[in-house]
């Protein structure tokens, strides 16, 4: 029995996804390249922004 996985992800895509066969049963698999923002305050109270 086939189970289906779910996966929600959020940023932005940098890369061409990348599509490979792998193994004997011809198994698809894709390979994503995604950044997100990360928001913080610095040790001085400022907020930072981080790629």
């Amino acid at each position: 029995m086939n189970n289906l996985n779910s996966v929600l992800l959020e940023g932005n895509l940098v890369k061409d996804p990348e599509l490979a066969v792998i193994g004997e049963q011809q198994v698809e698999l894709t390979k994503f390249t995604i950044a997100v923002n990360r928001y913080y305050k610095g040790a001085d109270g400022k907020p930072n922004q981080e790629v």
